[in-house]
């Protein structure tokens, strides 16, 4: 996968701080990353960015993350999803999203969990 490291990866989580970690982190791998707060700004990103993958959280704020996943999905067909969460059942929030995101990863992660997520979307992108 030798383009994966020029890859965008979007950051949907509104804990600022855990935001901001995720993004360095990836950034350190080499990833191209974008970092949303909430669910406006991760449609207008989407809108103005070539995004490869998303990260996106269950609970974003009093958004919820699932839903909006579900929608981006069905605007964005090809759009590789990853729902993230510390206080959700993967099954439960992966049966939410009706099979319109890809991988779920519980909080808390380790660095090579997050990014083997990230590569592990971005396969699915190139199938």
């Amino acid at each position: 996968m030798a383009s994966a490291k020029r890859s965008t990866i979007l950051i949907a989580e509104d804990n600022d701080g855990l935001r901001a970690l995720l993004a360095s982190l990836l950034r350190d791998e080499g990833f191209h990353v974008l970092e949303a707060g909430d669910g406006i700004r991760t449609v207008r990103l989407l809108a103005q960015h070539d995004i490869d993958a998303l990260l996106i959280d269950v609970r974003l704020g009093s958004e919820d993350g699932v839903a909006l996943g579900r929608d981006l999905r069905l605007d964005r067909p090809d759009l590789p999803i990853a729902l993230m969460s510390g206080d959700s059942s993967g099954s439960e929030a992966m049966s939410r999203a009706g099979g319109l995101t890809d991988v779920f990863l519980g909080k808390p992660f380790t660095l090579a969990a997050l990014v083997a997520t990230v590569e592990e979307l971005l396969d699915r992108r190139t199938d």
